[in-house]
């Protein structure tokens, strides 16, 4: 459900009402309320909504809150609370400053300010796969297939690093995450 936590929501995603978890069968796996339903994890965040769509700080916290709320009557204890949130806040500062530099965040409704983020698609490959995300090479450039010039196929590069990621950045983006998850954990605020 770490597609559901974003906010705005993401346009192809089914909402909660039409799409449950099947815990026995894993997070990968939905099932709807009318029949069983199943799609490869790749065709997903390989979507172009997906890559539109960014992730910030909150939709982490809300991912984290909705996690905690998964594995109850469990309880994951600080240590690790606080090593899940670092990650999270590490990736986050790692791909935040490349991708803002490129691309325009989208409009939050009721606030004046862009949304800041990292392409969902990136943060879905990260933690699908574990690795660096592929990155689209320009469109505009189209290769010739069989003498077949009308075939764009799709072009990526590895992602590479461009700044530094400084600790004391870390530590307040793993705060605002905090922040979020407490938030809705003690009911200030809606999962």
């Amino acid at each position: 459900m770490l597609v559901g936590d974003i906010q705005p929501p993401v346009c192809s995603h089914p909402s909660e009402r039409e799409q449950r978890t099947d815990h026995g069968r894993g997070v990968s796996v939905a099932s709807s309320s009318s029949d069983d339903w199943s799609a490869s994890s790749k065709i997903l965040f390989n979507s172009p909504e997906f890559l539109t769509t960014l992730v910030d700080e909150a939709d982490v916290g809300r991912m984290r809150a909705r996690r905690q709320h998964d594995i109850l009557p469990k309880k994951l204890d600080p240590v690790h609370a606080e090593v899940a949130r670092g990650e999270m806040a590490i990736i986050l500062g790692v791909w935040n400053s490349e991708y803002q530099r490129k691309h325009e965040g989208k409009q939050v409704k009721g606030e004046s300010r862009e949304k800041q983020g990292i392409p969902l698609q990136w943060l879905l490959q990260w933690l699908a796969e574990e690795r660096l995300p592929d990155i689209p090479i320009s469109s505009e450039s189209k290769m010739e297939v069989d003498g077949d010039s009308d075939i764009a196929p799709k072009k990526t590069t590895m992602w590479r690093p461009n700044h530094k990621q400084t600790l004391r950045d870390v530590v307040n983006r793993s705060k605002r995450i905090r922040k979020v998850t407490e938030a809705i954990e003690s009911g200030e605020a809606k999962l």
